[in-house]
């Protein structure tokens, strides 16, 4: 895979996985009306906090999927921008982890 379309796709999984960005209500539409299916629409707000707490955590585990597999890019110079972009995007969330990540991309430089 293209280290860019990697960068730009762990960039809006974390987006839209953490909240950051939702598509809005005619995209999903449109959306809906290509794929053939009906899609419920749900705002942020609508959700309880069981299931913002859910979506969060699997935006989290899917920022760690990405970081493994970013250890299997060729060049430490773009292991070292995944790891410092996932650091940035969890440490208000987990910044023991975050800070993990940071060591790693020092790591990864030294």
């Amino acid at each position: 895979m293209n280290v860019r379309r990697f960068a730009v796709l762990m960039a809006v999984v974390c987006a839209c996985g953490l909240g950051l960005v939702q598509p809005g209500p005619l995209a999903l539409r449109a959306h809906a009306a290509r794929a053939g299916s009906e899609v419920v629409l749900r705002q942020a707000e609508d959700m309880s906090p069981e299931e913002k707490k859910a979506l969060e955590a699997k935006a989290v585990g899917l920022v760690g999927q990405i970081v493994n597999d970013a250890s299997q890019l060729r060049l430490p110079e773009n292991r070292i921008q995944i790891l410092c972009f996932a650091a940035e995007v969890l440490w208000k969330r987990d910044e023991v982890r975050g800070r993990g990540y940071l060591q790693d991309a020092i790591g990864q430089f030294m």
